[in-house]
């Protein structure tokens, strides 16, 4: 196949001897094999780059790179780990959303109107609690709104889910994490 004999046409690997013929087989192999791997993994990125962009939604680009990395990591991580897909929107009317399904974590953020809304699937609702969406909508925001810093806000909220949702299957999860606030419940204010 690749060593023809006879001078007609010549052999499609050549060389001078036959050690040389099979280090040059060897090489368009490697070759072969090296562009293949590169496009496999050009469309695996390609692919998760496409799937993220339907967990981020925001077109007018608030976000810097590194926050949009963030939260595309944070919605393959969820989906990965608890099956949930994520959908972190940001924009004008982001906080008016109008249903999900029982499988999406909703998370919109209106910057100009200060505006949070945050819905989990319903699973996730009764396992999290009522009361940290409604910390979230309402409290979590307001000290990143007078800095300005919404985006940071972000992170930390979805940090805060995901400590939530990570320290729920460990034998330690009634007690409350250290690192995320506790939202505070109507019976628990002084």
């Amino acid at each position: 196949m690749f060593f023809r004999k006879g001078t007609s046409t010549g052999p499609l690997v050549r060389g001078r001897t036959p050690v040389e013929r099979f280090l040059r087989t060897v090489g368009l192999f490697v070759v072969f094999l090296g562009v293949a791997l590169a496009f496999w993994h050009n469309t695996e990125r390609r692919m998760r780059e496409i799937t993220a962009g339907g967990a981020l939604k925001d077109p007018a680009g608030l976000l810097s790179k590194e926050d949009r990395s963030f939260v595309t990591g944070f919605a393959d991580s969820l989906k990965d780990r608890f099956g949930v897909q994520a959908r972190v929107e940001i924009g004008p009317g982001a906080a008016d959303f109008t249903e999900i399904d029982s499988k999406t974590l909703y998370f919109g953020i209106d910057p100009e109107a200060r505006g949070v809304a945050a819905a989990f699937p319903p699973l996730m609702r009764r396992a999290l609690g009522g009361e940290l969406s409604a910390y979230l909508e309402r409290e979590h925001f307001e000290p990143y709104w007078a800095s300005g810093d919404w985006p940071q806000g972000l992170k930390t909220a979805l940090a805060l889910i995901w400590t939530r949702l990570d320290n729920l299957d460990r034998p330690d999860a009634g007690q409350a994490d250290a690192t995320a606030p506790e939202p505070e419940r109507e019976g628990n204010r002084p």
